[in-house]
């Protein structure tokens, strides 16, 4: 059972998440409380959403029934700049969301995001043309009532044509980024790069300022865009122009 109140009087129109992994419940309309039932036992994540505020909680079931009183507050609102990590870029028209909140970027790559509860958080990032598909994240910290900047973030940017390859397979090796495997006639087999060689630069950014994840990304199978070409330099000083294939 949730109970839901805003300065000690039971809250109406409440929306209801709670979460353990993949499994979730959700009641909306909720005046004051709501009981789930038939809930697997676990540590389950619970938040709450109203005209009249925002509230988190978590509670864990090990037992016929359990309660978690909720006291909403006022939320928080985050703002900031998307660009393409490599050329600096405004993103538009991505989507960042949070549980039961989401906004769009404009023009500029701005972007608002309201009603997230006070707290520290994730956003989830993905582009509308591919939604839900090579999403980024990042975080925020916003108390309540607070509009907190989350500056520029710098992500890689979306592809909006046919996926392309390098051939490349890619992985983290003791903090580098290492080449493991190559697709046999790909361009990075054209380019003699052998098992092993580790990527230090790509596009004149360093992997290591890149961070490997999103360097990965950058050119990864299916990420990239067919005719998508991009520099990079290995480990043995070796600079070799690269252009993505038809996967």
């Amino acid at each position: 059972t949730i109970e839901v109140s805003r300065d000690g009087v039971p809250a109406r129109d409440v929306t209801l998440i709670c979460q353990r992994g993949d499994y979730r419940h959700d009641a909306s309309e909720v005046a004051g409380a709501h009981t789930f039932t038939d809930v697997l036992p676990g540590d389950y994540e619970c938040e709450a959403s109203s005209p009249a505020g925002v509230a988190t909680g978590t509670v864990s079931l090990s037992v016929e029934s359990s309660v978690l009183r909720l006291e909403l507050d006022d939320p928080a609102t985050v703002i900031g700049v998307l660009v393409d990590i490599l050329t600096g870029a405004p993103l538009p028209g991505m989507v960042l969301m949070a549980r039961g909140t989401s906004a769009e970027t404009d023009e500029a790559g701005r972007f608002v995001v309201e009603r997230l509860a006070p707290r520290s958080g994730k956003l989830l990032i993905m582009t509308r043309h591919l939604f839900g598909y090579g999403h980024e994240t990042c975080t925020y910290q916003a108390s309540a009532g607070e509009r907190a900047d989350l500056g520029t973030i710098a992500i890689p940017a979306p592809r909006t044509t046919e996926p392309g390859t390098f051939g490349l397979a890619l992985e983290d090796r003791d903090g580098h980024l290492c080449v493991v495997r190559i697709a046999k006639g790909s361009p990075g087999d054209l380019a003699a790069i052998m098992p092993g060689a580790i990527i230090v630069s790509i596009a004149n950014h360093a992997v290591s300022a890149l961070g490997l994840d999103r360097a990965r990304k950058l050119l990864a199978s299916d990420n990239v865009p067919i005719g998508q070409t991009l520099t990079v330099v290995l480990a043995d000083t070796r600079s070799l122009d690269l252009t993505s294939i038809a996967l």
